[in-house]
């Protein structure tokens, strides 16, 4: 099964993909691939660029499950609160399109509980949780390809967005390890259907 997990935002949205291998029991955790897509325009143009990008990789890598973190409102933040759950209903559009049953959607509690140990994990806690549990080289090459990127500037080019979706993709390979993530997209799909009757 190849999974491509995504971290969601409508200037940076994260990616992670992986073919989980079940045969395979390997000691550290190492995506297949990761980055940052990076939207342009205004904010309807960048959720169809953006969007456009993820579902170029699913057609590209034959994705079979899109894993996407579920936008959760923060008391005080108004920054994206219409604009990202727009980017997650598309993708979720064009994914039931292409493949007839809904990603699977994973709140930020969800997946820093089964990385940390704690729902309430905070990102830099997060972050130091998913780096502890990859390949040092891949550390290294992740923050040498982000500072070469954000060159004299002290803001986060993607970064964060880039070690969530790895984190969003431990805890789906995990799921589908433990027999979960497959189930899951059946009760999604019928519940669907269910709704368009």
């Amino acid at each position: 099964m190849t999974i491509l997990a995504i971290d969601p935002g409508t200037e940076r949205t994260g990616y992670a993909l992986k073919t989980v291998d079940l045969a395979d029991s390997p000691r550290v955790f190492t995506p297949d691939g990761h980055g940052t897509f990076y939207g342009k325009g205004t904010t309807v143009k960048r959720i169809a660029d953006i969007a456009g990008q993820v579902m170029a990789m699913v057609k590209e890598y034959k994705v079979d499950a899109l894993v996407i973190e579920e936008y959760q409102m923060i008391p005080g933040k108004v920054s994206g609160i219409y604009a990202v759950p727009g980017l997650i209903s598309v993708l979720t559009y064009l994914w039931y399109t292409k493949k007839k049953t809904v990603p699977i959607m994973v709140y930020p509690a969800t997946w820093k509980a089964a990385l940390c140990g704690s729902a309430g994990a905070s990102k830099a806690v997060a972050r130091e949780g998913i780096i502890r549990i990859l390949p040092h080289a891949l550390v290294k090459k992740i923050d040498e390809d982000y500072a070469k990127r954000r060159g004299s500037n002290t803001s986060d080019e993607g970064e964060q967005d880039c070690y969530d979706a790895i984190s969003i993709l431990y805890w789906a390979d995990r799921t589908v390890r433990d027999g979960y993530l497959e189930e899951s997209m059946k009760i999604d799909s019928k519940k669907t259907k269910a709704r368009r009757k």
